[in-house]
């Protein structure tokens, strides 16, 4: 199964499946559809050439999205259309709708408030993305944390998936393709972008080609990130604890702007400090991978009000969902005051990065 944008041969098959569903959804009509199609705001979800899946939206000026209609026949259609939304998003739903309001709270969403019109509207700021594999019970850890799935470039799927990660160590960018070409998620990433643009450029087009939804461009120079076409997301990469994983913040703002971005990994305190920083230049942090808090949750430690909290006995599943889902509202919460985060940091590397982040 995967997500593509839908073309005008695809709206019979759109309206067929809104019409299973008319208690559920407001009338969904062919001009609504094939404007979706033009605008490229219409996803659809195929399996074997097959749509089995909608999803009807708009993207507003002010970089929000707004789902208007979402349906489908397949199972799991559903949540990989909405994790393959363009974030921040929202939606309306109807009160008395409780199997929708349930879904769209399981994967990740929160309640806003309820308007005069007997609708409930939800949201999510920031897609929260598990990119794990050799395990095939990392789909259900996802799930259970109210996270998109994703695999790297070398692991096996053990579902469809949302997000593929390259292989920032070895980049193998014909071995990438392959794979994407096999998997088709909605978001991929060119190789890391340190100053060749000519090369960026040319993977960024050739993603495109291949139907990507969201194309993810990790910055790793100073000054470059006024080179990555409109359209694209760039990527920061958060430090960590591990020097594998040391990340790179660049030095000045300039290009980010306006854009929106996804956070590479590091630890749930350095990805909300990071945020805030983007925030200040007027970048907007709309997706983040991160998978500490499976992790811990094997030593019986999870995520609460801002630190790491050890000695829970609760078991696994119940632990990584737990956590998982206390990171994700803190990202889609209110931003951190610049400096609370400090006296979490235990590597001197990650202060040395923080004080130079954004300062020319």
């Amino acid at each position: 199964m995967h997500i593509r944008y839908a073309t005008t041969d695809d709206v019979p098959t759109c309206a067929a499946i809104a019409r299973r569903y008319p208690k559920e959804l407001a009338f969904v009509s062919n001009v609504r559809l094939r404007d979706g199609v033009a605008r490229q705001e219409l996803y659809v979800a195929e399996v074997s050439g097959e749509v089995v899946g909608f999803a009807l939206f708009h993207v507003r000026r002010d970089g929000w999205v707004t789902l208007y209609d979402l349906a489908s026949i397949s199972s799991g259609a559903g949540a990989l259309l909405l994790a393959a939304l363009p974030r921040p998003l929202q939606l309306k739903v109807k009160v008395d709708n409780h199997r929708a309001r349930a879904f769209y709270t399981c994967n990740g969403l929160y309640f806003r408030h309820y308007t005069g019109s007997n609708l409930a509207v939800y949201y999510q700021r920031v897609l929260p993305v598990f990119i794990a594999g050799k395990n095939a019970q990392y789909p259900i850890v996802a799930a259970a944390s109210g996270m998109a799935y994703g695999v790297a470039q070398n692991d096996t799927p053990y579902a469809p998936i949302t997000m593929l990660d390259v292989d920032f160590t070895q980049p193998d960018w014909e071995g990438y393709v392959t794979k994407y070409q096999q998997l088709r998620p909605a978001y991929a990433f060119a190789v890391d972008y340190s100053g060749d643009t000519a090369a960026m450029l040319a993977q960024v087009s050739q993603l495109r080609q291949l139907g990507a939804l969201n194309v993810i461009v990790p910055i790793k120079g100073d000054g470059l990130a006024v080179n990555v076409p409109v359209g694209c997301v760039l990527g920061v990469s958060v430090p960590a604890k591990s020097d594998k994983f040391g990340g790179f913040l660049p030095k000045s703002a300039e290009g980010f702007f306006g854009r929106k971005v996804h956070l590479l990994g590091g630890t749930p305190s350095n990805q909300l400090h990071v945020q805030a920083r983007l925030a200040q230049v007027g970048a907007t942090v709309a997706s983040a991978d991160y998978n500490a808090h499976e992790k811990a949750a094997r030593r019986g430690t999870i995520w609460v009000n801002g630190r790491w909290d050890t000695g829970h006995t609760g078991g696994y599943y119940d632990l990584t969902s737990l956590s998982g889902r206390l990171i994700a509202k803190e990202l889609n919460g209110r931003l951190p005051q610049l400096g609370t985060q400090w006296t979490k940091t235990r590597r001197e590397n990650e202060r040395r990065y923080y004080e130079n982040f954004f300062n020319p």
